[in-house]
């Protein structure tokens, strides 16, 4: 079973959410729950983010080849492209501010009544694999996902104490080119159901 979707199908405002695996970590099957081994992001999961929701982006630069007799460009150059997952996480448990500080929750350490989240990040960056999942753009009751094998996480934390609101803290995660998969697909892959296969 999917998530629900009315016509028309593609015009999309639904909520998305944020897995994280280990670097490499199989893209599961569309029509299936993800294994254990995929990790919700958030305590209660979306609704554990900030009304922007899950962000996928994808920036390009460009270089351009002009020539002396013309001011426009006869050819252009891709000098760089990147995919980035990013959600703002309100959810103050070390568990998941653990994400935020490019550790795992398992570095959080517990002894007696307290909790312990050590805040140095060293000079390793830690990569994860990433699923984004949401509804189909082609059916009611189907599934859509973004697959990334590899990511960094980027984010640099503020975190904004207040009394009048939630404090909040983004997570952004930039794909790292993968090596073992498969053509086309080393910087991830979007797919969705279609109902009709």
């Amino acid at each position: 079973m999917g998530l629900p979707n009315a016509y028309p199908y593609e015009v999309m405002g639904a909520p998305h959410s944020l897995y994280i695996g280990v670097a490499g970590l199989a893209r599961p099957d569309i029509d299936a729950a993800p294994a254990v081994d995929w990790v919700l992001v958030g305590t209660a999961g979306n609704r554990s983010y900030a009304e922007e929701g899950v962000r996928v982006n994808s920036p390009a630069a460009y270089n351009y080849f002009r020539g002396h007799g013309s001011a426009a460009p006869r050819k252009a150059f891709r000098s760089e492209e990147d995919v980035i997952i990013g959600v703002t996480l309100a959810d103050m448990k070390l568990e998941q501010l653990a994400t935020a500080f490019n550790k795992l929750s398992t570095d959080v350490v517990e002894t007696g009544i307290t909790r312990k989240l050590g805040l140095s990040r060293g000079l390793g960056v830690q990569t994860v694999a990433l699923l984004v999942r949401g509804p189909s753009p082609y059916m009611d009751d189907g599934f859509a996902q973004f697959w990334i094998p590899t990511a960094c996480n980027v984010t640099s934390i503020e975190l904004a104490m207040r009394r009048d609101n939630a404090t909040t803290y983004p997570l952004e995660f930039r794909a790292i080119w993968y090596d073992l998969a498969t053509s086309g697909e080393e910087m991830g892959v979007y797919e969705a159901e279609d109902g009709t296969t």
